[in-house]
């Protein structure tokens, strides 16, 4: 295309919006109710996300995008070639939430606003996409529908992490790869937006590794099918399949782009030296049990009082009517006949959820299973889509052939049911209140205080949201008086001790606080009591975060620069104030 061509393209686009108010009312008398139903689910989503979207304050895993979006790193350039060799998540939504609070700011609303917008445009990449796959609205707007009222799309729409992100693109990737699988000679327009897409996708979250995954396995098995080759022989079946040999060239593509971060998630995975090593010690071992409930968090995320007896059913006939989606109904059968009223189908785009579904599911269970765990319900996200799309297309052939009204029901039943219980994402406390906390800690403080925490990632928060006199200073949890807290104290009569209860146990914060004693920053011991405080007015609490003054009780008039340790059981100060543990 020429110059001037490209010009005029432009030009085109840049008069097409706004759209002009002749368009706009063509379109609206034009308009059917399943046309105008994919905006009024885009507009009902886009309420849920928002509604209280700075109710609670930011929590680690969003300070810790703040920290690598914003101030860790000089330039964006140093951002994506450092961040992926200290953090197991590759950096596009880092580089991407840097240049949003470019524009918007660092608050919690702007940062989580981002979020908002990727949740909304997965909606609306849904729909396009269950249409594309079968042919009919009724599968999108149903789909799109759930994934606008899933409690954990919501949840995770309010946060200022990458999932939002992680199911968009991983929706666009799709889009895209049912072009590249199913058409007979796909476009280079399609295979080229497969390819930016699914690599993107790459960028965005380890777990995306196992979307694509997904992707190939599902052609693989249609390459056997369509060559009736078995997978042990590959090359017979690249030879004979036009359609294995046109992956194969667009996923050389894929890897090589993705090869930079591929190299790098090796690394972590089995512990090179050119990464920074990380551990997995903090999630737990999966049991079957949780992995079965991956279906559930898809649309009970972090509910866990759900409203009526019999309300979790409702998982169950999710999961019902998204198997219908791989069944063949033949209503009018003759029951003498040797036809079978229903049996399976398998179609090919059945078998394309079905294969999206599982495997991003099952191979990280079984990979954390053998060796680390490494299994989150939310890190599954993109699968959701599948299972969503699944139970559209599965509400559409009960539809053609069982009538609208028991179909309608379900629909309604599903939508209603999950939205119902999601006043306890809006109303109960789903993380540690730290703007509150640090709010009434700088108005008793005031001034240049240190700040101790513990453990060290529990910095953010509170930098985040102190005053700028504050200096913060982490400690590990099996820190000592002569190895760790002699040398911090230094020339400190005063010092605050914050933490959560959410990240520090309370058998961890007695040993610190005796470690402190030790020094001569000494507390009575009755204040461990939860309901019991000494000095109330030197306390702050606020949902599992909690800050203590304490004195500096021996006689130097320096501070802890000289204390030398003291015996264990010594006496202390009715005078000090107290450091305890909250419940």
């Amino acid at each position: 295309m020429t110059g001037e061509g490209v010009g005029r393209r432009v030009a085109a686009w840049v008069w097409a919006f706004p759209p002009k108010a002749r368009d706009v009312s063509g379109y609206v008398r034009s308009a059917t109710v399943a046309s105008l139903g994919i905006w009024v689910i885009v507009a009902a989503g886009a309420a849920l996300r928002w509604y209280r979207i700075d109710a609670e304050s930011l929590w680690l895993d969003e300070i810790a995008s703040y920290q690598f979006a914003v101030t860790r790193y000089d330039s964006a350039l140093e951002l994506v070639l450092t961040e992926p060799v200290s953090d197991p998540h590759p950096p596009l939504y880092y580089l991407l939430l840097r240049w949003w609070t470019d524009l918007f700011g660092t608050t919690g609303v702007a940062m989580r606003s981002m979020s908002v917008v990727f949740g909304l445009v997965t909606v609306l990449v849904t729909y396009l996409l269950a249409v594309k796959l079968f042919d009919r609205r009724l599968p999108g707007l149903v789909a799109s529908a759930l994934v606008a009222v899933s409690a954990m799309h919501v949840y995770l729409g309010q946060e200022a992490r990458m999932y939002t992100l992680l199911t968009m693109l991983t929706a666009l990737s799709f889009y895209w790869y049912v072009d590249v699988v199913f058409a007979e000679g796909p476009s280079r327009a399609s295979v080229s937006r497969y390819v930016v897409a699914t690599v993107l996708l790459g960028y965005t979250h380890t777990f995306a590794v196992f979307l694509i995954l997904a992707q190939n396995v599902f052609v693989a098995l249609q390459a056997r099918r369509d060559t009736g080759r078995r997978l042990r022989d590959p090359f017979a079946m690249v030879r004979e399949s036009p359609l294995l040999r046109r992956w194969v060239g667009t996923q050389a593509v894929v890897a090589v782009l993705l090869a930079p971060w591929l190299v790098l998630l090796v690394a972590h995975a089995v512990g090179l030296p050119i990464v920074d090593q990380g551990d997995t010690d903090w999630i737990p071992a999966s049991s079957l049990f949780y992995l079965f409930g991956t279906v559930r968090q898809y649309l009970f995320y972090n509910i866990d009082d759900l409203l009526v007896p019999g309300h979790g059913w409702l998982v169950w006939v999710a999961i019902l009517i998204a198997i219908a989606a791989g069944l063949r109904f033949r209503p009018d059968a003759d029951p003498d006949d040797d036809v079978d009223e229903i049996e399976l189908e398998a179609s090919d785009r059945s078998l394309m959820l079905a294969v999206w579904l599982v495997v991003p599911i099952v191979t990280p269970y079984v990979l954390g299973y053998v060796f680390d765990p490494i299994y989150r319900h939310k890190y599954t996200i993109g699968a959701s889509l599948a299972f969503f799309v699944m139970i559209g297309y599965g509400v559409t052939k009960l539809r053609d052939n069982y009538g609208r009204v028991a179909p309608a029901a379900i629909v309604v039943l599903l939508l209603v049911g999950t939205v119902a219980p999601m006043g306890t994402i809006y109303h109960e406390t789903q993380k540690p209140e730290w703007r509150s906390a640090m709010g009434e800690f700088d108005e008793k403080t005031g001034g240049e205080v240190l700040v101790v925490t513990s453990p060290g990632f529990v910095d953010g928060p509170i930098e985040y949201y102190a005053d700028d006199g504050v200096t913060v200073r982490s400690v590990p949890p099996n820190a000592t008086w002569n190895g760790t807290f002699a040398e911090l104290l230094a020339g400190w009569d005063r010092v605050w001790f914050v933490f959560s209860n959410w990240y520090l146990s309370e058998s961890r914060s007695r040993s610190l606080a005796s470690e402190l004693a030790e020094g001569g920053f000494v507390i009575d011991s009755e204040a461990f009591d939860p309901w019991y405080y000494e000095v109330p007015h030197r306390e702050v609490e606020r949902f599992g975060v909690r800050a203590y003054e304490l004195y500096n009780t021996t006689d130097d008039p320096h501070g802890a620069e000289s204390v030398r340790p003291k015996a264990s059981g010594g006496s202390t100060s009715n005078d000090a104030a107290v450091i305890a543990v909250g419940g």
